[in-house]
């Protein structure tokens, strides 16, 4: 018997046992007031261990690159959390035309994957599938991806501090007014269009003074230590990529104590 896990006046989150067999099964939900207990009708659904290929809002809610840049599927429900989780690994089918291009996702999660260098800016059709082992899933239903037409930069959402993953900034805010100390690691979270954080260039500066900063993958951002050597003062949080396809973008002001 499924245990439902959360439920509301919309509707009821459920898990599957683990050892429920593949095959058809049929739920329902059973409730129990003043000593009565109502059934609900059945709902017959089917049940497989196997892969399945993801829906098509994991692609169509990724960032717009340009061909050769990354960018990464998108869950947008639990289904699609769990399915992700899960398998071993995802494969996008991209079509323009008569050409046919195929992209790996890679990184811990299976979501980052780079735009096939073959494609042109505008729409293209993309599909997925997923594995495990040596079991593939179908390919989705087809789903239109917009490539850009030009090379997308860097962009930072939030800034935290860390131990503690509080808020230093959100997009948009004016320059923080609480410090950073130095030594102390910021995790930047947003969308960064490169293989891995290696190939982001980030500095502080001011007028007299700048310093680079070494970028490493965090949880779905980037992380950055500010330098034990660094005056105190305020600073211009600079990010950019080391290929020069974008120009260097000022995130914000951050006041190094």
């Amino acid at each position: 018997m499924a245990s439902p896990r959360r439920a509301s006046s919309r509707g009821l989150l459920t898990r599957l046992p683990d050892e429920i067999a593949d095959g058809e099964a049929t739920l329902r939900v059973v409730s129990a007031m003043n000593g009565t207990t109502r059934s609900s009708g059945a709902w017959t659904f089917r049940v497989t261990s196997d892969p399945l290929p993801l829906d098509t809002a994991a692609i169509e809610l990724m960032t717009p690159v340009a061909p050769g840049q990354w960018t990464d599927l998108v869950t947008s429900d639990l289904a699609m959390d769990f399915e992700i989780a899960r398998v071993d690994g995802v494969e996008l089918e991209f079509r323009q035309s008569s050409q046919r291009f195929i992209s790996r996702a890679s990184g811990d999660a299976n979501m980052h994957l780079q735009v096939p260098l073959g494609l042109v800016a505008g729409p293209a059709t993309v599909r997925t599938r997923t594995w495990i082992e040596q079991t593939i899933s179908d390919w989705s239903e087809p789903a239109t991806y917009v490539v850009a037409d030009r090379p997308v930069a860097p962009t930072v959402e939030v800034i935290e501090g860390h131990p503690s993953a509080r808020t230093i900034w959100f997009a948009g805010d004016p320059p923080p007014l609480r410090p950073v100390q130095r030594g102390q690691q910021i995790v930047m979270r947003g969308h960064f269009p490169v293989a891995g954080a290696r190939e982001l260039r980030i500095q502080l500066q001011n007028s007299t003074d700048s310093y680079e900063l070494q970028a490493t993958e965090d949880d779905e951002g980037v992380a950055v230590t500010i330098p034990a050597e660094a005056v105190p003062g305020e600073f211009h949080l600079v990010i950019g990529v080391r290929n020069n396809l974008t120009p260097p973008s000022d995130v914000t002001i951050l006041r190094v104590m």
